[in-house]
């Protein structure tokens, strides 16, 4: 039996700071004032509370201003900040960079991060079609978990009524646990999908020979090998061909097989 994988801002500089030299008095300016100078405040010296900042142009002659303004340092002006670029949000992994990160590790050989990463991409893409029949290619044939298999591949289904491949895994699946009845409708579906998808050609071959239907077996065989010359190599030692190993037909087409089969179909079952 035959299944298949898919492959499948600047920030502005603040404005210059004009620092109030104010007394302890509320509202008073802090200025150096002959001794002459009467010791009661005046209008003249008083500032409104608050955080307003007068001009001292055109403002009254204060006595003592120009002895003030000779005293007191001069008041810079705070040094503009360097403009900093905001930090870029880090992106997070989207379904398809989990979708190919299982993959990788699916190939490798690494199952459970496999189905890792197939759940995560599904999390966040439940219409990934592709990791749920990966997902159910690792269920039926390296984890012996066929029902969680039919269920991956039906979600297959639900999403790509037409997707051929999971009708032949489904048709796989079936053939394993003995109905060989609902595995032909699924293989003779798979096929009405794609009259040349070799897979369920050959699997139709199989499930043929299982019954004793040797004949019609063997015409599955020949049309499967016409797609491909591989499919003579997976016969060789496919159990569920075992009722034709005595049959001159079968032993003249494998005869003509070639002695390997191509590498991208090395995915045989059985």
């Amino acid at each position: 039996m035959r299944a298949e994988v898919e492959a499948m801002k600047h920030t502005k500089p603040p404005e210059p700071v004009i620092v109030e030299i104010r007394s302890s008095t509320p509202g008073g300016i802090n200025v150096n004032t002959p001794a002459a100078q009467p010791a009661e405040e005046t209008q003249s010296n008083k500032l409104p509370a608050g955080p307003q900042s007068p001009s001292l142009e055109g403002s009254p002659a204060w006595p003592g201003r120009e002895t003030a303004a000779e005293n007191t340092p001069p008041i810079l002006p705070e040094p503009p900040q360097v403009p900093t670029m905001e930090e870029p949000a880090s992106e997070q992994p989207g379904a398809m960079d989990h979708f190919e990160e299982a993959r990788l590790a699916h190939d490798r050989g690494d199952l459970d991060l496999a189905i890792h990463h197939y759940r995560r991409a599904l999390d966040l893409d439940a219409n990934l079609a592709g990791a749920y029949l990966n997902l159910g290619n690792i269920y039926l044939f390296d984890r012996d978990q066929p029902e969680l298999a039919r269920d991956m591949f039906e979600h297959v289904l639900n999403l790509e009524p037409d997707n051929k491949l999971a009708y032949n895994n489904l048709g796989v699946l079936n053939m394993r646990e003995g109905r060989l009845a609902e595995a032909e409708k699924y293989l003779a579906t798979a096929l009405e999908k794609d009259p040349t998808f070799v897979d369920a050609v050959y699997n139709l071959a199989c499930l043929n020979a299982r019954q004793g239907r040797n004949s019609l077996a063997m015409s599955y065989l020949k049309k499967a090998a016409r797609i491909t010359p591989d499919a003579a190599v997976w016969a060789r030692e496919d159990e569920d061909l075992k009722s034709l190993r005595d049959q001159p037909e079968f032993q003249r087409f494998l005869n003509e097989a070639p002695e390997k089969a191509d590498p991208y179909k090395d995915n045989a079952d059985g």
